[in-house]
Parts: C-alpha cells; structure tokens; sequence
C-alpha cells in the first residue's frame, strides 16, 4: 500500500505542477495587460500634467484586469480540483483492493460527491474560492499603493523619471527588488499545490471512511530533509488505530493570523522571543490582515519581510501610515533562529550570509527574495531582531524584528 501510496504522491506533484504553470501564465497575460495600460496612459504627460481623476481611473482599469483575471485563475483551478477528486476517490478504493488482492473495497461516493469536496475542503480555515478571493484584493490594494507611491516619489524628487517607468519597475520588479507581481505568482503557486494535496487527501479519508471495516489503522511516513520538523520526523514510522484520525493526524498546533492572549502564549511556548511587538497597517488593509496574516514589505532597508517594533507609537509609522487613519496590531512571535544585534551587528552578519549566498548563485544573479527564503531553509533563520534606538518618547530600548514569514507571526486580541 505504501508504494501505490508513494506513486500517487509522485503523480500528484506533477499535477500540482501544471496546475501551477497554468496559473503563473494567466498572471504573466495579467502583468503584460496591466504593464501596457500605464504605458498607453498619458506617457506623453509628464505626471504634474496628471489630474486625481485620471490617475483613479488609471486604478479602475487596474482592478478590472485583477477581477476577469483572478475570476479565470479560480474557475480553472476550481474545475481542476473537482477532477482531481473524482480521480483520487476512485484511485483509493482501486489502491486499497491492489493491497489486499481482492475487490473487496466497494463503498463509493457519487461523482457529484467527490466533486463536492473540492468546494468543501478547508485550507487554514478557509474555503478554495475564498483564498482566490482574498488573493485578488490584496493584489488591487498593493497595486492601488504602489501606484500611489510611486507618483509621490517622482513628484517629490526622490527617484528620477517620469512616474509610468517607475509604476512599471513597481509592479514588474527588478533583479533586486521584487515587483508586486513576483509576490502574487508566489502566492498563487503555493496556494494551488496547498489545495491539490488537501483536495487529494480528504478524497482519499472519504473513501477510506466508507471501507474502514477493511482498515486497521495507518501509518505516518516523513520525507526526512532539512524541512522536517523535529516534530514530524519523531513521528516517522508511527501506527494509530483508524479511528484515531477524527482526532486529527499529530501536528504542529495550527497557526491563525489572529489569537486570544492565552492562545498566543501557548503557541509562542517554544519561541526564543518573547516580547511583544507592534505592527501598523492602513484601515482599508485591516480585515484583509485579520484573515490571512501580515504581506511580506518588498523594499524594506534590511530586505524582504514583516517589519515590526516593541514601541507601539513608533509603529503607525511603518509604511508612512502616519495621519492617515491606521490600525497598530500587537503581536507575538513565534521564532527559533534569529540574527540579533545592534543595527551595525545585524548589518554585518547579513552581508556575511549573502557573501556566503552569492557564491552559490553568482554576483548580481538573484533577488532579495531569493537570498531571504535561501536564509529560511538553508541556514534555518527566522528573521532579525536588533537593538534599533532609545525610544523618542519613553527613553526607552527600541527594537526591531524582521520576520521572513507571516506564519511566525499572530496578531493578539
């Protein structure tokens, strides 16, 4: 059973994959139709010319392009996961009778059934559409603010050019900076191959459900590499009775971008940080933050990450929020290896690790955000805390943190 087991796993990945590709071409289509609308938008115009009512309906053509594409991203991928249920029902049932050497498994579910799981299936709290839809405003809110930023950089003198070629390198990114297309191709192929292997794996519990008269228990199988928690591998090669899946396979304790403070005290049990830390965000991002976690900021000074501080009045500051209504979020982290230090350490140690990362991928070859996830699984670093400065207005120690991933991260209430 554990090599057809194997097999499948083997053949779900590859479908994960053009899934993915799929996906990463419709958002290409999306970047080359935003990309050709703000250079066909006033180029001739140097951006003083610019009325407030033409840059928002430069925005409003922006969003429609975000909604008729993020509108095909989820019908395909909705219809992809529906097939790949039906499939996986029937693969389990056909998996479990090879195993035995008898047709003996015969509990099924309609097709209509098995179809229903893909719509039904939760990912971190979530239905598959509304993950898509989440994906889609926050893709128009970051658009909407890097448009808005980069007018004011170029009016304020801040970058040279005219404001559509910085639009452009905003959305698009450069070599080292990562444009807010980059982010949204990440997000989305992590998001498909999430929803592939947890569609799979709820097709595959159904059908085991319905002939569980044939089934004595199961057995936890870790891929043993560098990403395996300490945890899972101690689970490795493990037996539980079936019954004992209603309780749950033994995990990590799920992370939720928002916590009561007991839970967040329980979850932050093993962290090497325990202070709390403050993170502010403009009103209109404050729902979206609640349900999915903080956005990693792409222009950061120390890199790609979450930029917070333990001195809550300093942290309405954070994107230049300041005085134009905004939300301070108090936070906990959840983190096992950071780079510590006063501003000067931290910097150093940093330059030390890209020195180290730039002879793997040769000078000037990679992003930020590359060297950034490089740091998370090669040498195992969460992000940075450093000694920042006395604060202005208690006279005392401020600190930053720099977290790589929001899922190290909880917002307390």
């Amino acid at each position: 059973m554990l090599d057809l087991q194997i097999h499948s796993t083997v053949n779900l990945e590859r479908f994960s994959e053009g899934i993915k590709r799929k996906v990463v071409n419709l958002l290409n289509d999306t970047q080359k139709e935003i990309l050709s609308t703000l250079t066909e938008a006033d180029s001739a115009h140097p951006i003083t010319t610019w009325k407030r009512k033409r840059l928002s309906q430069l925005q409003m053509t922006i969003d429609e392009i975000a909604d008729k594409s993020y509108g095909q991203i989820e019908k395909f991928n909705r219809k992809e996961l529906k097939d790949l249920s039906v499939f996986t029902g029937k693969e389990a049932v056909a998996n479990l009778n090879k195993a035995i050497g008898v047709d003996i498994a015969n509990v099924t579910l309609t097709k209509e059934g098995l179809q229903a799981i893909a719509d039904s299936t939760m990912i971190d709290g979530q239905v598959i559409g509304k993950w898509w839809e989440d994906q889609k405003w926050d893709f128009k809110r970051k658009a909407a603010r890097q448009i808005a930023d980069a007018t004011h950089a170029v009016q304020m003198g801040l970058v040279q050019g005219e404001a559509i070629g910085e639009m452009v390198r905003r959305i698009r990114g450069t070599a080292l900076a990562p444009g807010i297309m980059d982010m949204s191709k990440r997000n989305a192929t992590s998001l498909v191959r999430t929803s592939v292997m947890q569609v799979a794996n709820e097709a595959r519990w159904q059908m085991y459900e319905g002939n569980k008269d044939l089934i004595k228990g199961y057995q936890a199988v870790a891929t043993l590499d560098k990403r395996t928690t300490p945890k899972c591998r101690s689970l490795d090669g493990k037996r539980w009775e079936f019954a004992e899946r209603k309780r749950g396979f033994p995990k990590e304790p799920e992370w939720k971008p928002v916590m009561t403070k007991a839970e967040a005290d329980e979850w932050i049990t093993d962290s090497v940080e325990k202070r709390t830390f403050f993170h502010g965000a403009p009103l209109d991002a404050v729902e979206s933050i609640k349900r999915n976690g903080f956005s990693l900021s792409q222009d950061g000074v120390y890199g790609p990450g979450i930029y917070e501080t333990t001195a809550e009045n300093s942290a309405e500051y954070f994107g230049g929020i300041k005085g134009k209504g905004s939300k301070v979020f108090k936070t906990k982290l959840k983190v096992k290896n950071l780079i510590t230090g006063d501003k000067n350490q931290v910097q150093k140690t940093l330059l030390d690790f890209e020195g180290e990362f730039e002879k793997i991928k040769g000078v000037g070859r990679y992003n930020k955000m590359e060297f950034i996830e490089w740091l998370q699984k090669e040498r195992g670093i969460d992000g940075l805390v450093m000694d920042y400065m006395p604060d202005p207005v208690y006279g005392k120690d401020e600190f930053w943190s720099v977290i790589f991933d929001k899922k190290n991260i909880v917002i307390v209430e």
